[in-house]
């Protein structure tokens, strides 16, 4: 019995489901501004500036009050804003 089910829905969704019924992941190739979701997990430098890729678009498409947020913690932590192992949570 494979501890990982994977079900192919279409050329744009592929979902995990894990065998004990804990877990069901959802990839889905697309543009994630246009998401409905609860959250959205993004790995950044340390100083959370736009590093390119996601992060970058992620910047541009939540605007002035995510950028001013991010660097009101910028400003506060002198820099190290997000360091390795921990995370920051931010309104959108």
């Amino acid at each position: 019995m494979p501890a990982v089910y994977i079900e192919k829905l279409d050329d744009k969704n592929i979902v995990f489901k894990f065998a004990n019924g804990s877990l069901k992941v959802t990839i889905r190739q697309g543009d994630l501004s246009k998401e409905i979701c609860d959250a959205i997990v993004n790995s950044t430098k340390g100083s959370m500036h736009p590093n390119g890729g996601l992060d970058e678009t992620i910047h541009k498409t939540m605007g002035k009050l995510f950028v001013d947020q991010v660097e009101a913690v910028t400003r506060e932590m002198q820099d190290n804003s997000c360091p390795i192992g921990q995370s920051r949570i931010f309104v959108g």
